[in-house]
């Protein structure tokens, strides 16, 4: 049974939270821009304060107000993160802003150092118990030397950001530094090495949970991208932009899609009141389409929640008409009105569905042909017929139609290609598969805008890292390789 307060949406102001210091000029003049209020929380700082910012956060969330957090993970950051410290502290900064709309960016040689095993880390790193664990096992095993065990930090500024490039662990004493004996060195270097390897796992994790939480996580190169997937994910979340599809052309389920989408725009509109419109850009090489509130402060949730209030209510209908009737008609509209609007819908979508399948036989009958007839052109027998295959999207939900059509429609001959579109499906967040197939596509179509490209290029790239422990890293430079190449085709 649907609760019929379930069908009422919420509205929120356009509050975005931002966690760093110094942030862009350019973002904060594009917030102005785009009408929406900041708060400005800076990272690098206690666990306390860590607290406060979860607070307000989720204040900010149950107030209706909020609707993105954006910040800047820096090494020292990431380091405070793992430290016993600051666990709890960021356990909760994460949950809380994992309930909104939220990118985090962190440099990509940090990222991928992290996922490699390289064992980058930064001064704060003296305040972890472990190091002191470590130093005393090595007076143990090598017996008392002057001084302590340092790391020595080689840190370079870049944009106004510190950093780290490389560390280095050394004994040093008032006088200078001290080795161990040679015959012990092996020990120490692997008792180094083991918490070094510990320390990158936690990272890994951390990653992880972050990704769980459904947190964006891009890594970036220079300010410059750190600004555009900036501006660009600001537009997406403000603007009114719910849900993008790209597909390629000639697509056999382009008039599928729109024809859902559409039947989409139409429920949302009349029954959860929700005006939206549905736009389309085409391209030599696509279409891109663009589902869009008319109300800025609508949220991608919304959408998806609408829709699946709109299948449960023709499931009811089709299995009690009496009752879904009734629940539409208690949302204020008259029985025979809300009869006629269930009827509408249904007999729409089973017309686009009888139309899709109708698509896909004839394009699986098409390629049959021309496989038949070219086996004949090279002396072989069709005598066994090809059978038809079943509609992969046939009988799924309004969302997963689409993701469906897409990964069973891209005609794509590159192998790097068709395993990235593999990746994603196998190993994406569900909320978020049909954006990473979206951005697959634009991010090599040369007619959209530079910006959504490079946008789409750092978000796969931030897709791929997350999919190291996965995937391994040869494979992670490898499709990164890929991705970047798309961009100046």
């Amino acid at each position: 049974m649907i609760d019929p307060k379930a069908l009422s949406p919420t509205r929120r102001n356009a509050t975005v939270v931002l966690l760093s210091s110094p942030f862009d000029d350019s973002v904060r003049t594009r917030l102005k821009t785009l009408g929406a209020s900041q708060i400005s929380r800076v990272l690098s700082s206690s666990p306390g304060n860590w607290e406060s910012i979860a607070h307000q956060v989720r204040d900010l969330t149950e107030a209706g107000s909020l609707v993105a957090v954006i910040g800047i993970l820096t090494s020292s950051t990431l380091d405070r993160c793992l430290l016993p410290a600051y666990q709890s502290a960021w356990a909760s900064l994460v949950t809380a802003i994992g309930a909104a709309p939220s990118v985090l960016f962190v440099y990509a040689d940090t990222m991928e150092g992290l996922y490699a095993g390289s064992g980058k880390v930064n001064r704060y790193v003296s305040d972890d118990p472990r190091l002191r664990d470590i130093q005393n096992s090595i007076r143990e095993q090598i017996g008392e030397f002057p001084g302590g065990l340092y790391i020595r930090n080689r840190w370079q500024e870049n944009n106004g950001i510190e950093e780290l490039q490389d560390s280095t662990f050394m004994f040093h004493s008032d006088g200078g530094s001290f080795s161990a004996p040679h015959d012990r060195y092996f020990i120490v270097e692997s008792l180094v090495n083991s918490w070094l390897e510990d320390r990158d796992k936690q990272g890994v994790d951390l990653f992880d949970k972050i990704a769980a939480d459904g947190i964006d996580v891009i890594p970036y190169a220079t300010r410059v991208e750190r600004v555009v997937a900036t501006e660009a994910f600001l537009d997406r979340v403000i603007s009114g932009i719910l849900m993008r599809v790209y597909i390629v052309s000639d697509h056999p389920k382009s008039d599928t899609l729109l024809s859902l989408f559409h039947l989409l725009r139409d429920y949302v509109g009349e029954v959860e009141g929700l005006d939206c419109t549905v736009e389309s850009t085409r391209t030599d090489r696509g279409t891109l389409f663009v589902f869009r509130s008319n109300n800025p402060e609508a949220s991608p949730e919304e959408l998806q929640m609408a829709s699946t209030r709109f299948e449960m209510l023709l499931e009811l209908y089709r299995e009690n008409p009496e009752e879904a009737v009734s629940l539409l008609a208690s949302l204020g509209k008259s029985r025979k009105d809300s009869r006629i609007l269930l009827d509408q819908y249904v007999n729409r979508l089973a017309r686009i569905r009888l139309e899709s399948k109708h698509t896909y036989e004839a394009n699986v009958l098409r390629v049959r042909q021309n496989l038949e007839a070219e086996a004949l052109s090279l002396g072989y027998s069709t005598e066994s017929d090809m059978p038809l295959v079943a509609d992969p999207s046939e009988g799924v939900g309004l969302i997963e139609t689409t993701v469906a059509a897409l990964q069973s429609g891209q005609i794509q001959e590159d192998p790097v290609y068709l395993d990235l579109l593999s990746l994603i499906e196998s190993r994406s967040d569900p909320r978020n598969r049909l954006n990473l197939t979206t951005v697959l596509g634009l991010v090599g179509d040369r007619s959209i805008s530079r910006v959504i490209r490079e946008d789409a290029r750092l978000q796969l790239n931030g897709f791929i890292y997350r999919s190291a422990s996965f995937i391994g890293m040869t494979s992670v430079q490898e499709y990164v390789k890929f991705v970047n190449s798309l961009i100046s085709t």
